[in-house]
């Protein structure tokens, strides 16, 4: 459930990670919506895909500098690790339903930002 850097060296564009702070608006958003896709395909559960995006996008306002991006998403991966080893537990046991929403995951763990 690693969130991964989307971005190579240097892609097509000529733009490397450190140039997220040069994105416009939409390409800023299409950024962090990729992330968001590696996310929610490592969420255990799949319910309310439009709020947890909507959640996940506060976490990343445009306009940042792009390294606190990328402490956010390292900061992400750090949480979930020991969240999913507790959801699998749950999923095994057949209680899916204690494991919250992803939405609900993102407020409890960063607040509602």
């Amino acid at each position: 459930g690693k969130i991964t850097d989307s971005r190579n060296a240097d892609n097509e564009e000529g733009k490397t990670a450190g140039d997220l702070n040069s994105l416009t608006e939409a390409e800023h958003w299409a950024e962090v919506d990729a992330y968001f896709s590696q996310f929610w395909d490592g969420y255990p559960r799949k319910e309310g895909k439009a709020d947890a995006r909507a959640m996940f996008r506060k976490l990343f306002p445009p306009g940042k500098d792009p390294e606190s991006y990328f402490a956010r998403l390292r900061e992400i991966d750090e949480r979930m690790g020991p969240f999913l080893d507790n959801a699998e537990e749950l999923v095994q046991s057949g209680d899916r339903k204690f494991i919250p929403k992803p939405e609900n995951w993102l407020r409890r763990e960063f607040g509602d930002v």
